[in-house]
């Protein structure tokens, strides 16, 4: 059974998520093996839009609603091209926005394909209270000086750079060695596209992804929400 995998960013690619293909070495309890598909959204990645002199730049008009037309061309050109469904769904991160958007975007053709609807750490229903909760772990687990220095945004004064790199220890990363996965993703992200879509800085919401908000249209996939809808933080 297929289980497509939307990764987070914006702007990010799929590599990170990479541990989730051993899930296809492993049945589970039915006996249903997976068969897992990635991709890197428009304009990141692999799928990096480049201006004339090779550079990635972001994709015409970034926006919610476009990631979710393409990931229904993923579905309908992609998943389901060998068979006719059922399929898992899978975002995390803003990944977990888009896959969101897509099923309230498509709620009878989720309804009628898609096995479960799977959201890690999700940018979701809004991103407003995704930002005011890092903004929330930043003041609490940062030393105050770091806090303060990122929130005023001056990438000039002498502190920014052990101020950042104390943000990336405590909030994204704790792992050391960085894995290779991580790695790849990090080189192969497009700051364009996060940009466009979220802002300059995690804690910033500045991108056009800021106006999106599904709480309202969260009934219109309710039939995921007994079994199906499965949210882990």
């Amino acid at each position: 059974m297929p289980l497509l995998v939307v990764n987070g960013g914006p702007g990010g690619t799929h590599d990170y998520m990479l541990p989730f293909r051993y899930m296809a070495c492993r049945a589970s309890p039915s006996g249903t093996r997976y068969r897992i598909i990635f991709y890197d959204q428009l304009g990141s990645g692999r799928s990096a839009v480049r201006n004339s002199t090779g550079e990635p730049q972001a994709a015409t008009a970034p926006s919610v609603w476009y990631l979710t037309a393409e990931l229904q061309a993923m579905v309908q050109g992609v998943v389901l091209r060998k068979n006719s469904g059922p399929f898992h769904l899978l975002g995390q991160g803003f990944g977990g926005l888009i896959a969101l958007s897509y099923a309230t975007t498509y709620p009878d053709f989720t309804q009628e394909k898609m096995a479960s609807l799977i959201l890690a750490s999700p940018a979701a229903p809004n991103m407003h209270s995704v930002v005011d909760g890092v903004v929330a772990n930043m003041k609490a687990q940062m030393p105050a000086p770091y806090f303060q220095v990122l929130m005023s945004g001056n990438t000039t004064d002498p502190a920014w750079g052990a101020a950042l790199a104390n943000y990336n220890n405590l909030m994204v990363l704790r792992l050391t060695p960085t894995p290779d996965c991580v790695l790849s993703t990090v080189a192969g992200s497009s700051d364009a596209m996060r940009t466009a879509l979220w802002g300059h800085q995690p804690w910033q919401l500045t991108g056009n992804a800021a106006r999106t908000d599904l709480k309202r249209d969260l009934p219109r996939v309710r039939h995921f929400f007994n079994h199906k809808l499965q949210p882990h933080s």
